[in-house]
């Protein structure tokens, strides 16, 4: 299974408004510093994660705060938006996904609207089965810059290490210790040692009940064994005669047949039953006359209308939606009005009533829903009338084979059985089927109520399972946290052999991928705890042996896990030697069955030109190459046939415009 990134929009954010469309293979975004890569790049890492830092988000804002006119309206500068559409499954059979992130500046919060095959949710949805990998720690490992990798080689830092725990699913078992620890302490705060004796005292009586109700379950067991035999011969003589009546046997196979289709018809109208018993609106014509009146009053009084934050924006705004300049007095006006018009919040609940009102009006018929329930009576009656008959045939043909005696016999060993089970019942079953009232009816029991009311098997048990967690709850404190700490003990204990384990396996693919795809042995890795411990040197290597290791481990890492990522890096050659940048190349074309990279224009040679050249590497003849830039830096003249333009950004596909683009700074901060 893999994930693949198909492409990215982004509208109002600090980045140009851009578009762009990734493949399978290799992609190269070639973008001028300063022009937005940080921005997609912690957007992607953002949204994997979903985790929407309010100042994160605020951060996202053009620097700029007014904008031209666009096609005749004023662009909203209040807030931005991301989409990222991306695909999930095998090269069969692709599922995809399209998430939509409205970046509120102003309050800094962030909506996500997720379309996928189930349909849309104005929420964040990953694919079920993969959702674990959604996760910051996941994001940070198929997305990052190789141009700040000293957090992989800082022994104080403990990024690798919090990196392998997140795949290996420690991380998840660390934080599980810690919420249980939560719930212990809470659990065991302000003990009372006293209480103890009083659910002591309870437990005891229970035991002697318990006791008492097993006996009698015993005897009505013996009794039932004494019947059930003598019955069992009767009833085997009654069959043997009336089976001999090739008559009988006829009518009674017809009449089991009746009652067999009989009791077909009734379950599948009590299921048509059942679905209609969830819209309330079947029970009565005055109900839906009444929700249809309310319906219509809501829309008469056009609510829910427009919603009360428009008017606090607008208010907000140096100029009015009409555009003339807001004054002080307009301002006041607008805010005044606001409170006559409903929040988000109660605008989306009114729709919610609305198109509820409308789903169970239009789909509820009461007439054909009293006609069922007449037809479901009348079903019942005609099968009690073929129980009857069945019963009328055994008695008549008793009595024309003599047999009546016997079967006066039989029917009355029955009905002991029939009461004999009965009596096992009241013993064993409980008598509180709502599980609310049974809860409700523990919490207020006293010492003296448990020993005069009566009891069943099945409450005794329940009820002594609430006893003890209270008697947990209140006392044995030391023996609950003994038990606790071997828990939490036996659990870390698994989770640090299987970490160490993971980290040694990791370091020999490290090495082996280092030597197998750049011929270096010179680069070595001698083990991962915090962070990545290279031979010979503590603090890491040189940039361009920094990059292949920290690239070689992330690759590893990955590939443990049962789905291909794609490979997101930013400047994935700017710290590498311009003569060695060719086998990182060959490298990203194995790493994963997607690498994106973003470049600046200073990283071409070596990388994507052939080195002392600008002629491209026969690597990437199949590549995706991607240009885009403010559109300022750019002019008309030089702009390509196939450019797609923006307010303020540019995008082309061009091969040849690619490899020519070239700006004044060409490295500057970001």
């Amino acid at each position: 299974m893999k994930i693949t990134l198909n492409e990215i929009k982004t509208d109002n954010l600090r980045c140009p408004d851009i578009h762009l469309k990734f493949k399978e293979g290799l992609n190269f975004v070639q973008m001028p510093n300063g022009t937005g890569k940080t921005t997609i790049l912690t957007l992607i890492s953002y949204l994997f994660s979903n985790e929407w830092e309010p100042r994160l988000v605020k951060e996202m804002q053009k620097e700029s705060t007014v904008r031209a006119k666009k096609d005749g309206k004023i662009k909203n500068l209040k807030n931005g938006t991301f989409t990222l559409i991306l695909t999930y499954g095998s090269s069969s059979s692709e599922q995809k996904y399209t998430y939509t992130v409205d970046l509120d500046f102003k309050s800094g919060k962030a909506k996500i609207t997720t379309d996928y095959p189930g349909g849309r949710q104005d929420a964040f949805v990953p694919p079920k089965d993969i959702k674990s990998y959604f996760s910051k720690g996941h994001a940070n490992i198929f997305n990052f810059s190789a141009d700040n990798l000293k957090k992989y080689f800082d022994q104080n830092n403990d990024f690798v290490s919090n990196s392998i725990k997140t795949f290996s699913g420690a991380q998840s078992i660390e934080n599980i210790i810690k919420e249980l620890e939560k719930i212990f302490n809470k659990k065991h705060s302000g003990i009372n040692n006293s209480k103890t004796k009083k659910w002591d005292k309870s437990l005891i009586e229970l035991n002697k009940i318990q006791r008492k109700l097993e006996k009698a379950k015993s005897d009505a067991e013996e009794e039932r064994e004494e019947i059930e035999p003598e019955y069992k011969e009767k009833k085997d003589a009654v069959d043997s005669i009336l089976e001999d009546s090739d008559e009988y046997k006829q009518k009674k196979k017809d009449l089991e047949k009746n009652k067999k289709d009989k009791l077909e018809e009734i379950t599948l109208l009590e299921q048509k039953v059942s679905s209609h018993l969830k819209n309330p609106a079947y029970f009565s014509n005055a109900l839906i006359n009444n929700l249809q009146t309310f319906k219509e009053n809501l829309e008469n009084k056009k609510l829910p209308g427009y919603e009360a934050e428009f008017f606090e924006e607008v208010a907000q705004d140096d100029h009015c939606i009409c555009d003339t300049p807001m004054t002080e007095q307009m301002r006041k006006n607008i805010l005044e009005g606001k409170d006559k018009y409903l929040g988000t919040d109660q605008v989306q609940t009114i729709n919610k009533i609305k198109v509820a009102i409308k789903i169970m009006t239009e789909e509820a018929d009461v007439s054909l829903f009293d006609t069922e329930i007449e037809e479901l009576a009348n079903l019942k009656d005609e099968l009690s009338d073929i129980e009857d008959d069945l019963i009328e045939l055994e008695t008549d043909s008793s009595k024309e084979q003599n047999a009546s005696k016997l079967l006066e016999e039989r029917d009355n060993l029955k009905d002991q059985l029939d009461d004999v089970d009965e009596k096992i019942n009241e013993i064993v079953k409980t008598k509180y089927e709502d599980k609310r009232k049974q809860s409700a009816f523990f919490a207020g029991l006293t010492l003296g109520q448990i020993s005069s009311l009566p009891w069943a098997l099945e409450d005794v048990e329940k009820y002594k399972i609430y006893l003890n967690a209270k008697r947990a709850e209140s006392g044995n404190y030391e023996e609950n946290l003994k038990k606790f700490e071997l828990l939490k003990s036996s659990l870390l204990r698994s989770t640090n052999n299987t970490d160490q384990k993971i980290k040694d396996d990791l370091t020999k693919e490290i090495n082996k991928k280092i030597k197998s795809s750049f011929g270096r042995e010179q680069i070595n890795v001698h083990s991962l705890d915090k962070a990545i411990l290279m031979e010979g040197n503590k603090s890491g290597g040189s940039g361009g042996e920094e990059a292949i290791v920290v690239t070689s481990f992330a690759m590893s890492i990955l590939e443990r896990s049962s789905v291909n990522f794609p490979m997101i890096i930013d400047h994935p050659v700017l710290p590498i030697e311009v003569e060695s940048r060719g086998s990182m190349i060959k490298f990203l074309n194995e790493i994963s069955h997607q690498s994106i990279c973003f470049h600046i224009n200073a990283e071409k040679a070596g990388f994507i030109f052939e080195v002392g050249s600008e002629n491209f590497r026969k690597e990437i003849e199949k590549a995706n190459l991607i240009t885009t830039a403010r559109k300022t830096l750019i002019k008309k003249s030089d702009r390509p046939d196939d450019a797609e333009t923006s307010f303020n950004g540019l995008v082309s596909y061009d091969k040849e415009f690619f490899k020519d683009f070239r700006i004044k700074r060409d490295i500057e901060n970001v």
